[in-house]
């Protein structure tokens, strides 16, 4: 009787010899690291998972037994690591695994976007058109990707993550309405945004009725030099890491307003600090003025910060900036009591 062989590869998966044929099937190490995040994902709002650095906690399937596998490699990083920069603050190199890397760069690529076909994917990410098919595969049956005509999409999965991110916190279920109250009674867009590595992460907004909506929307992740929410937060960080994050950050260039050299930026976040305000004068958005202010707990560490944006051509009423800066100063104030007595 002939004995059929079965190889198991970490990177490109497992090929199972069936009757002759051979037969692509999931990724393993990817299965697992999926596996692992569903469960973290699922707890998040209830733990925290702490792991040894050196090690990752790889959930296997079927209810089978955890395990933890050391990450050590002394491979190269592969194509589909380095492609995109999401201003993160990032584990070192060595703790990191490729085939992760190679799944998290193709979700990055279906992202940017919208949908793609495994050709469009296997281009923008640089891995071969066979490893993409095999992470597309899992990423499929795990429920990350779904299937549109001849091309790919994020599954509403995702949605749940982000919602359920976004209520982790108890100051930021409390920010939501106070976001609302500021569009109310400025009537001009209001914003929550938290840090997350180099990136002010706008976790609210909302429209008052006489703002112009602009192309920042709930979600998304923009520099933190460039935004005043951004360099409210900034500002009030401990020195070392305000060092550390404008040292370290590419510190683009959005529009020609933008704050990208070095000593100007420590500047002007040194006068943030000192007035409890932030400033922004068409640095992220062309012709838009906007205000932002810290927010921070009972400890006097800083949480996020609330702004509000307005068209700069309507700035030509006297005392409209101290009117916005006051009313957000105001809210903010009443966000912390909210806060500290919660």
């Amino acid at each position: 009787m002939r004995r059929d062989r079965v190889r198991e590869d970490s990177v490109f998966g497992r090929r199972e010899r069936v009757h002759g044929t051979i037969v692509r099937r999931n990724l393993p190490a990817v299965d697992r690291q999926l596996t692992s995040l569903d469960r973290i994902l699922d707890g998040a709002h209830r733990c925290e998972t702490n792991v040894h650095p050196e090690l990752v906690r790889q959930g296997l399937p079927n209810g089978k037994q955890h395990r933890y596998v050391a990450t050590d490699r002394t491979t190269s990083r592969s194509a589909g690591a380095n492609y995109r920069s999401t201003g993160r603050e990032t584990p070192p190199e060595e703790h990191m695994i490729d085939a992760t890397e190679n799944s998290l760069a193709i979700l990055e690529a279906v992202h940017q976007n919208d949908r793609a076909g495994v050709t469009a994917l296997a281009d923008e990410t640089g891995l071969a058109k066979s490893t993409v098919h095999s992470h597309v595969e899992t990423l499929k049956r795990s429920g990350y990707l779904v299937q549109s005509g001849d091309d790919l999409e994020l599954s509403l999965r995702f949605l749940q993550f982000g919602l359920d991110t976004r209520r982790r916190e108890p100051h930021r279920i409390a920010a939501r309405e106070k976001v609302v109250e500021l569009a109310r009674r400025t009537g001009e867009r209001a914003h929550y945004v938290v840090r997350e590595g180099t990136n002010a992460v706008f976790l609210y907004s909302e429209t008052g009725e006489n703002a112009v909506r602009t192309g920042v929307h709930t979600g998304d992740f923009v520099p933190l030099h460039a935004t005043a929410s951004g360099k409210a937060i900034l500002a009030n960080l401990p020195p070392e890491r305000i060092e550390m994050i404008v040292s370290e950050s590419d510190r683009r260039q959005v529009t020609p307003n933008t704050i990208t050299d070095l000593d100007a930026l420590r500047e002007a976040l040194r006068n943030v600090r000192s007035r409890g305000l932030a400033f922004n004068d068409g640095e992220y958005v062309e012709r838009l003025w906007s205000v932002g202010a810290p927010v921070f707990d009972d400890e006097k560490r800083v949480l996020g910060s609330m702004s509000v944006s307005v068209p700069a051509n309507r700035l030509g009423r006297p005392g409209v900036k101290d009117e916005l800066s006051t009313t957000l100063l105001e809210t903010v104030n009443e966000l912390e009591l909210e806060i500290a007595h919660a």
